[in-house]
């Protein structure tokens, strides 16, 4: 007789799921983030990460526009070419 599950298997951390949210502030807006949007939009059909793209309203850290949060770390002065590094670097993990 097999042992009782007490966990589903949805209920599991999904290890390669990532989401990436963006500020769109004022001043990210300002500095790029809708540039920033779209790169990771893009990038999201194309990489093997379970990517979850959104936009947010101020993330309170404008003196780094723009600003987004990478799986619940904030990272500031980011750039595409910045995105396009996270990324490999979250496939390769």
């Amino acid at each position: 007789m097999p042992a009782l599950a007490l966990k589903s298997p949805a209920a599991e951390p999904n290890n390669n799921r990532h989401v990436m949210v963006v500020c769109t502030g004022e001043s990210c807006v300002d500095a790029g983030a809708g540039e920033l949007l779209a790169e990771l939009k893009e990038q999201r059909l194309h990489t093997r990460c379970d990517l979850r793209v959104a936009a947010s309203r101020c993330l309170g850290h404008c003196q780094a526009a723009p600003a987004m949060v990478e799986d619940g770390k904030v990272m500031g002065w980011v750039s595409c070419r910045r995105i396009r590094a996270e990324l490999r670097r979250l496939e390769a993990m």
